[in-house]
């Protein structure tokens, strides 16, 4: 018969792997875990105001919230992207009825304006 072949080395693979597993690979006690403890979540009283870093290159400017790099205003400088002469703001802000810069956009405990909403 010649169908045994497959056979014989499918259990020598087997065999070569748990001796190996066995004299060679793993350790033979039990791994030690590491010790698990809940983090505090302290978040301070009065949070610090908003800092923001300009990015101005030659095809546009750029403006980054020092909370999560949130982009405040994104402008193409190009001629070619200008309204009337003016760069067009493509940011979007997520403060509906909120003029941007003011402080109560500012303000990251107001209800409801750290949301997204999209206006109809």
């Amino acid at each position: 018969m010649q169908g045994g072949g497959f056979l014989r080395i499918a259990l020598l693979a087997i065999a070569g792997f748990l001796a190996y597993q066995y004299f060679l690979g793993g350790s033979h006690h039990a791994a030690q875990s590491q010790p698990l403890a809940r983090e505090a979540m302290v978040t301070p009283s009065v949070r610090a105001p908003y800092q923001y870093c300009d990015i101005n290159t030659d095809y546009f400017q750029a403006r980054l919230s020092t909370r999560g790099a949130a982009v405040s205003h994104f402008e193409l400088t190009k001629p070619k992207y200008q309204k009337h002469g003016q760069p067009i703001d493509l940011s979007t802000t997520p403060h509906p009825g909120v003029a941007v810069g003011s402080p109560r956009a500012e303000d990251p405990s107001a209800p409801g304006l750290h949301e997204f909403r999209q206006l109809e």
